[in-house]
């Protein structure tokens, strides 16, 4: 019952749109209370680890992955805490890592749906239709109603064009769920990621927003959108909506973004060429400016003629001189193991 109360408490937080409704940390402390009583008990671990996750800051992360851990050590058995343990991977793109934890997810519980739809999402992000589909269509044979499988089959549907099918789906899941604007968030964050398609995940976030206005993560996948647009300062404004709206909670990837598009992004030097709208810091601008834009354009040229295709004009194109500030210029956290991004 115990567990009962705290997950309740924390979804009236997010139900409820006052900034000052926050019983989050209440939840934290009965549970943590609960368990100095009764060390033993599984699901309170797995249910504060599950809270630790939803607030994506660092230090949520941290205490997530550390309660997750404690359930694992004491019974390598628990599927669930793998299953957080794999998302808590993926808010840091670990794919590889994910996708062994479920693997091992499913080694124990064949047939744990929040598994198969998370490896679902990962497979379909990676364009592997295929393997997405039959994760889908085992997750959906076992719970028919799951929101978040319907929600990624909705997102392949729409990947691949099949309007009417998505349409049904997104009728299906909203007449179930009026509020759930999770189902536009999850196409949003696959058709930008698959596709690259930024103007489409940026209108999905719309909906999701229309949908559900206190959703904190909705914000983020919007701003993610516009800064991929070259939209940086609409980016800010949803970023900072997406901080009000999670109550202080934290988030790696939006507290970051911040950081770059607040503080040091606007020290940016630019140059505007023919097709191309260059930014750069200025400890670099004395040397780059005489050798960037024309090594941007020549390739502009080359790639032009090469694939018969002309982009949006201009293109925005952002020169770092650390690789961890185009990690988060790029991705919302550091380490991103790429010289460059398109």
């Amino acid at each position: 019952e115990t567990t009962w109360v705290a997950e309740a408490a924390v979804r009236a937080t997010w139900l409820s749109p006052n900034p000052a409704d926050d019983m989050y940390q209440a939840s934290i402390g009965l549970l943590q209370g609960h368990l100095k009583k009764h060390p033993e008990d599984t699901d309170a671990k797995l249910v504060l680890g599950e809270i630790f996750r939803q607030n994506r800051g660092a230090q949520g992360q941290a205490l997530a992955g550390k309660y997750f851990s404690q359930v694992l050590k004491e019974n390598s058995e628990v599927p669930e805490a793998r299953v957080g343990r794999a998302r808590k991977a993926l808010m840091f793109y670990q794919q590889s890592a994910a996708l062994k934890e479920l693997a091992r997810a499913l080694e124990t519980n064949p047939n744990l749906v929040s598994a198969l739809s998370t490896k679902a999402a990962i497979h379909i992000g990676n364009g592997d239709y295929e393997r997405g589909k039959k994760a889908l269509a085992k997750a959906l044979k076992i719970n028919p109603r799951d929101k978040v499988a319907r929600s990624i089959k909705a997102a392949l549907h729409y990947i691949l064009g099949e309007t009417q099918a998505y349409e049904a789906l997104q009728k299906e899941v909203l007449e179930y769920d009026p509020k759930y604007g999770e189902f536009f968030l999850i196409c949003a964050e696959l058709v930008g990621e698959r596709q690259r398609r930024y103007d489409l995940a940026g209108e999905l976030a719309r909906k999701a927003i229309e949908v559900d206005p206190d959703h904190r993560n909705a914000y983020v996948v919007l701003g993610e959108a516009l800064m991929n647009r070259g939209q940086t300062d609409e980016a800010l404004e949803q970023f900072r909506m997406g901080q009000i709206k999670s109550k202080k909670w934290g988030d790696v990837r939006r507290d970051n973004w911040i950081h770059v598009l607040a503080d040091w992004m606007p020290k940016f030097k630019t140059i505007e060429t023919k097709n191309f709208k260059i930014r750069m810091p200025l400890q670099e601008w004395h040397v780059m400016q005489h050798y960037l834009p024309d090594l941007l354009e020549e390739s502009y040229d080359v790639l032009t003629r090469k694939y018969g295709f002309e982009v949006e004009r201009p293109t925005h194109a952002d020169s770092f001189h650390r690789s961890d500030d185009f990690s988060v210029r790029s991705v919302g956290s550091p380490g991103l193991p790429a010289l460059g991004v398109c």
